[in-house]
């Protein structure tokens, strides 16, 4: 299934979104937002699916999410069935957009972690320990401010949340793939063409003439940038496609082996389950739930 674009509603009176969610049970499907999220959720359990990642989740879950990583929370088979037994959901969930302070505040020398932290939070970041202790408490408490102290505790979340050492990163690159904090305009170019024809053959030496460099110099180079070999992330980016595809649900196995760019059924077995420690048919009946 495709991941739809969400829209977060902000009021007039704030600069970013908090709300408080009490439901049956979850309902909001597959879906990205250029926001950044933090969902605390404190009743109902389930699966959840954060780019190729996908885990159980129970009450005291908390996650961060960066922008346009596509993911979503779905419930217990008993959440969906009549009578549920008293079963609910309860989540608390903040929004914001990077320059919700203005264009420059995250650019400052003084958020430097904090610009780190969003950089992590490209694939997701699962919170734990006392880190999320202290965060579910202040987000609990900030459902009742307003003004300058809903804007203070949020920074000061951010500020926890970037020196602490209980994140753990979900998505793979080969979902979301890293990018390069320098010698940007190089980067983008060795990207570029790699996610523009990893799905067919695609040729080191190619790659390295787009560069001016020797097909040594290039590996070195792709080495050091990504911190990755060349085949290796190509495989990684091969093996997200296929997991995308896998979740959309139309394609066979066989069929999405050769869509990715592999040209053998049984290497595309040992890569998948190399990234994702589980075979694509077994990743397919995990997203949708199937036993």
């Amino acid at each position: 299934m495709e991941p739809l674009l969400e829209k977060i509603s902000v009021t007039s009176k704030s600069s970013f979104a908090i709300k408080e969610d009490i439901l049956p049970c979850i309902t909001t499907p597959w879906h990205f937002h250029p926001e950044y999220e933090l969902t605390l959720i404190t009743e109902s359990s389930g699966k959840r699916f954060v780019g190729d990642h996908v885990a159980s989740f129970y009450p005291g879950d908390m996650i961060f999410v960066g922008p346009n990583l596509p993911h979503f929370h779905r419930n217990a088979e008993e959440y969906y069935q009549l009578p549920r037994n008293h079963l609910r959901v309860r989540a608390i969930v903040i929004h914001f957009l990077e320059d919700f302070l203005g264009d420059a505040f995250f650019g400052s020398p003084e958020m430097v972690k904090i610009r780190h932290l969003f950089e992590r939070a490209a694939k997701g970041l699962v919170v734990s320990g006392a880190t999320k202790k202290c965060l579910a408490e202040k987000m609990e408490k900030m459902l009742e401010l307003e003004g300058f102290d809903k804007i203070f505790l949020l920074l000061e979340m951010l500020h926890i949340l970037s020196k602490s050492r209980d994140l753990t990163e979900l998505s793979s690159p080969a979902f979301q793939y890293p990018v390069a904090s320098t010698d940007r305009v190089r980067v983008n170019r060795m990207y570029e063409y790699i996610l523009g024809n990893y799905k067919s053959a695609i040729r080191l030496e190619e790659a390295a003439i787009l560069l001016n460099m020797s097909t040594s110099t290039y590996c070195r180079y792709f080495k050091k940038r990504t911190g990755k070999t060349f085949s290796n992330l190509v495989n990684e980016l091969r093996v997200g496609h296929a997991c995308r595809l896998l979740m959309e649900g139309e394609l066979t196995v066989t069929e999405i082996c050769y869509e990715c760019g592999f040209n053998n059924f049984s290497y595309f077995q040992r890569q998948f389950k190399k990234y994702t420690k589980t075979t694509p048919l077994k990743y397919k009946h995990k997203f949708f739930n199937r036993k």
